[in-house]
């Protein structure tokens, strides 16, 4: 009886040693971000925008029909550099809790639930209608458009998914 708790104590315990080294090892998110459309009445729709992990791990959802369906790619290490190089211009003391609304949407709101890693530092924050309408409400930050247009351009890269004017060069026309 003994030697079969002991037996069991021992699994236990290496199960959960392999399991804590698994997370350790797990790379580091650059830069997540979830998408929640807000519909009329209690119409809402979530999906994740992007996940990019250090080591190039890319993670997006894609509609499938109806639903959302998770899909994986990976991206050079020019590409994290280069996403990692430029949300370390981002002052972050400019982006906070929850900014915004930005733009003018009839009938419906888009929030950007951000999740960043800069200059070593973690921070999440709360962007809402930060894609670019006629309409403009505010003006959007310099810093807080740098991270929308990060996660826009790599979505487009992976999902094919068309550049927001918002990121296309310049101011959008107002």
């Amino acid at each position: 009886m003994y030697a079969l708790l002991f037996l069991i104590f021992i699994v236990s315990s290496c199960a959960d040693t392999v399991g804590a080294q698994s997370q350790s090892t797990s790379p580091a998110v650059i830069l997540e971000a979830i998408s929640t459309f807000n519909g009329l009445g209690a119409d809402q729709d979530k999906h994740l925008l992007l996940r990019l992990r250090a080591d190039g791990r890319l993670d997006w959802d894609k509609v499938a029909g109806y639903m959302w369906e998770r899909q994986t790619s990976f991206v050079n290490e020019r590409v994290v550099s280069d996403v990692e190089r430029a949300l370390d211009t981002v002052r972050l003391g400019s982006v906070r809790g929850a900014m915004g609304p930005y733009y003018i949407y009839e009938d419906s709101s888009v929030e950007i639930q951000v999740h960043m890693t800069a200059r070593k530092r973690e921070i999440t924050f709360l962007a809402i209608n930060p894609w670019w309408d006629v309409r403009a409400r505010k003006h959007m930050p310099k810093d807080l458009k740098t991270v929308i247009c990060e996660i826009n351009s790599l979505r487009a890269l992976v999902a094919s998914d068309p550049v927001d004017q918002l990121c296309k060069g310049g101011e959008p026309l107002r």
